[in-house]
């Protein structure tokens, strides 16, 4: 179990930003007296943490912890390739999520081409270059998944493009 404080700390994010998601119910705590967290959303917490580095608008985040929730719960909406990666990545493989949150979607519409799973460093390079050549004009997050769900590595990573 993990408090806020813990969790902004493991994830490299400020005490502030998972208070706020926690206010806004973004995350949802195992337990509101004390106020603790499971694995799970301490791992939601990590796969966030680069949308709040770039200031992403809090709906746009909130969809996104709906979105990793869909994921660990294995829904059978969720892509195979997003599937295998976060699968993978649980079991300390390299594995890579690719969105663009910067879109309006709707349900199955976030799967239609705005997200991939990517397993392995050599595949990685060319699902970017795809992507962003369907999509040159959006802004292409890329998470690392490897370390964000390991809880055994300090902090999750997430890097974008411009």
């Amino acid at each position: 179990m993990h408090t806020i404080t813990a969790m902004a700390c493991k994830a490299g994010l400020p005490r502030r930003t998972v208070q706020y998601w926690h206010d806004k119910e973004i995350i949802i705590p195992l337990s509101k007296s004390p106020v603790v967290y499971s694995d799970d959303e301490l791992r939601i917490v990590r796969l966030l943490s680069g949308f709040g580095r770039v200031a992403s608008a809090i709906s746009v985040i909130k969809e996104m912890a709906r979105v990793f929730r869909l994921i660990m719960e294995e829904d059978s909406s969720v892509p195979s390739s997003v599937s295998l990666a976060f699968s993978e990545a649980m079991k300390g493989q390299k594995a890579y999520f690719l969105i663009a949150p910067d879109l309006d979607f709707d349900g199955d519409e976030l799967w239609a081409g705005w997200s991939e799973g990517v397993v392995g460093e050599s595949a990685l390079g060319p699902a970017c270059a795809r992507f962003q050549r369907n999509r040159p004009s959006l802004h292409l997050h890329m998470i690392n998944l490897e370390y964000a769900l390991n809880l055994n590595f300090v902090h999750g990573t997430a890097h974008s493009t411009e």
